[in-house]
């Protein structure tokens, strides 16, 4: 018998030969490619790509999977047709956060692509909520190459590649386009802050043909490879929250700036009543802001936030050095009255060191 191909592994050495510096976590995931200067730069100002191939990958079929998934998640997707795709969450029933999805229906089925989680959190909770509707929840983790596009060149760089079909790629939309011999699909959204932002969802068996011919392709565009490190410092920036830092059971779609996501005219779904409540009577207590280190170097985060008095009015939920400012920055998630820029707090390490943060504004900026 023909022994089965780890086409993930394969990507993973691929990649590591290519990029002979790249260095690797303890979890397997790349740090870095190249330089952790130039990923960072590609990201603002020219294109960044990522490998997300290790998001979960939930194919969602049968009669009854789009009202299923409209009854558990907060945006309205029952209507979506196909070839389209849209962001929603998916909350538990006091409105905190299990994960957030992009929701790609094709041909026959729809695919879900959430955060990393070595222990299919996602697909658990789903599996809870099936009964007695015609669906199958498959699990396809790690049988897709997922790259994400980010950066101000990135328009023009995928215009060089893919034509007048960039002009015409509608937001929200899924197109089937062919690099060289590798076929591909292809869509873009806009992130809640504004900026354009580019998938490509391949099999994985694929993986190399594709990226070798996006590379070929670089031309003039400063393109590079982006590693965790260069994405943390650029998100932490940007303020968007990730899995499991900030889009965890601690927060709720309100607190993380997640409206967006959330469709207020639809019927019920799991943690609707608490949103809604939230949103209604205006009892969103915590926002997601920016704070900056003001003595020393912080390197944890998952840290309470204190005032003057020693009481809690936050928690720091990831921390980066910052190349705008040239600090120590984070992300936190922090009561109403003490969310004033240039309010001071203070948060105590794991070893009883106690630091002093300031209020700062999302985006970070000079």
């Amino acid at each position: 018998m023909e022994a089965k191909v780890d086409y993930k592994y394969k990507l993973t050495e691929y990649l590591r030969n290519k990029f002979p510096n790249s260095v690797l976590s303890e979890s397997g995931s790349f740090e870095k490619y190249t330089d952790v200067e130039e990923e960072y730069n590609a990201l603002r100002y020219g294109v960044g790509i990522r490998d997300l191939s290790d998001s979960t990958n939930l194919k969602i079929s049968g009669n009854d999977s789009l009202d299923f998934l409209h009854r558990i998640s907060t945006n309205s997707v029952k209507d979506i047709n196909e070839y389209e795709l849209v962001k929603t969450l998916f909350t538990n029933d006091k409105g905190r956060i299990i994960d957030r999805v992009l929701m790609l229906r094709l041909s026959n089925y729809c695919l879900l692509v959430g955060s990393y989680n070595e222990e299919n959190k996602l697909q658990r909770w789903l599996d809870r909520y099936v009964i007695m509707e015609d669906i199958n929840i498959e699990n396809l983790t790690g049988r897709y190459l997922i790259l994400e596009l980010t950066g101000k060149q990135v328009d023009s760089y995928l215009t060089l590649i893919c034509g007048k079909a960039i002009e015409d790629l509608d937001y929200d939309k899924i197109i089937l386009e062919q690099l060289e011999d590798t076929t591909f699909y292809l869509f873009k959204s806009k992130n809640y802050n504004g900026e354009n932002k580019y998938w490509i969802l391949a099999y994985i068996e694929d993986a190399e043909n594709l990226i070798e011919s996006l590379s070929n392709n670089k031309s003039v565009f400063d393109m590079a490879f982006v590693g965790s490190k260069a994405y943390e410092t650029y998100r932490v920036e940007k303020g968007i929250p990730v899995y499991p830092n900030e889009l965890n059971d601690d927060f709720n779609p309100h607190e993380l700036n997640l409206l967006s996501e959330v469709d207020f005219n639809k019927g019920c779904y799991i943690g609707q009543e608490v949103i809604a409540r939230l949103e209604t009577y205006d009892k969103v207590q915590k926002k997601l802001t920016a704070v900056e280190l003001e003595n020393g170097l912080l390197t944890e985060h998952k840290l309470k936030l204190f005032n003057s008095n020693k009481e809690e009015v936050g928690s720091l939920t990831s921390i980066a050095n910052s190349v705008i400012r040239n600090k120590n920055v984070g992300l936190a998630v922090i009561r109403k009255k003490y969310r004033e820029e240039g309010t001071e707090l203070n948060v105590i390490d794991s070893e009883n060191n106690t630091y002093t943060v300031k209020v700062i504004k999302l985006p970070i900026t000079k």
